[in-house]
């Protein structure tokens, strides 16, 4: 799947600063897969808490 993303030059200037190394289309990607995880560790939690 492809994407055209409008990034605001802010966040552009602010991954540019941040990204090392990597093209900033990795840097989204690890964004994105760091997010979707974290919603997923929270989705997770609350089941066991409501189980508790």
């Amino acid at each position: 799947m492809n994407l055209i993303l409008q990034i605001p030059d802010y966040y552009r200037q602010e991954i540019e600063a941040l990204k090392g190394d990597i093209s900033i289309n990795q840097f989204i990607i690890t964004a994105l897969s760091e997010k979707i995880a974290s919603l997923r560790t929270e989705e997770y939690l609350q089941e066991r808490a409501n189980r508790g």
